[in-house]
Parts: structure tokens; C-alpha cells; sequence
């Protein structure tokens, strides 16, 4: 859809996730933050090994 972003989370071992979004909130090991469409392409790494992160209002669990 046009109101969605392309998102790819990933981990040294393998793709976490890979799919479209409207929007991502996680938690970054510099605080909270939220990617929405037309954000400029983030690099991050999360707090947690196991930190739930939301895409489009839904929650998922990390599995790093």
C-alpha cells in the first residue's frame, strides 16, 4: 500500500522480520522511537534480547 513502509529487522544470525508496515515502535538502546512512513532509512540496535516491538499496532515478540 502507499501508506506503508518496507521494513527488515535483522540479527547477526538471521532476518527477524522482512515485510511491509504502516508504522514501527521499539526500543532502541538509545530510548524509544518510531519509524513512520517517509522516515529516512534507520540503522538501530535494540536494548533487549527479547523486547517486544510493534509494526502497524500489532505487537511482536523479538526472538534475537
Amino acid at each position: 500500500m502507499a501508506d506503508e513502509l518496507t521494513l527488515d529487522i535483522v540479527a547477526p544470525s538471521d532476518r527477524v522480520f522482512q515485510g511491509r508496515a504502516s508504522a514501527v515502535r521499539a526500543t532502541g538502546v538509545e530510548g524509544s522511537f518510531a519509524v513512520l512512513r517517509g522516515h529516512a532509512p534507520v540503522t538501530a540496535a535494540f536494548q533487549r534480547l527479547f523486547e517486544p516491538f510493534e509494526i502497524g499496532g500489532k505487537r511482536f515478540k523479538n526472538r534475537l
